[in-house]
């Protein structure tokens, strides 16, 4: 397996990512200012729930991503008679070399304060 570069604004290369990167930067980063990187990840946090919780989506048939996905997995339990496999979400990889190398001495959490990378997952 291979990673494969995608340009920058290039949708007709992968269209759902592209519609979700437009609307989030559109929605959230357009319209936020973030104090420290902690508050920019619980904004991300509240975001990103409403989004997947609370807010339907017309390509779902306005269902929640939540609702769809629930119902999806009722409709292949049933179909099936066994619930298909979960997939954990994958961690973020470090911000910073710095905490790396903290995380890999075993320290908890590094300063927020000099990380300039966030990392967002999707929650399915």
């Amino acid at each position: 397996m291979e990673a494969l570069y995608i340009a920058p604004g290039s949708p007709w290369e992968n269209g759902f990512a592209e519609s979700f990167h437009s609307r989030f930067r559109d929605e959230f980063l357009a319209t936020e200012e973030f104090e420290s990187l902690r508050a920019a990840r619980q904004l991300t946090t509240v975001w990103r729930e409403d989004y997947n919780e609370h807010r339907p989506h017309s390509s779902l048939g306005y269902l929640t991503p939540a609702e769809f996905g629930q119902r999806l997995t009722s409709a292949r339990t049933r179909q099936t008679g066994s619930a298909p496999p979960t997939i954990a979400a994958p961690s973020a990889p470090p911000a910073t070399q710095a905490e790396a190398t903290a995380k890999a001495n075993g320290a908890h959490e590094a300063s927020d304060e000099k990380q300039d990378v966030l990392y967002l997952t999707r929650s399915s």
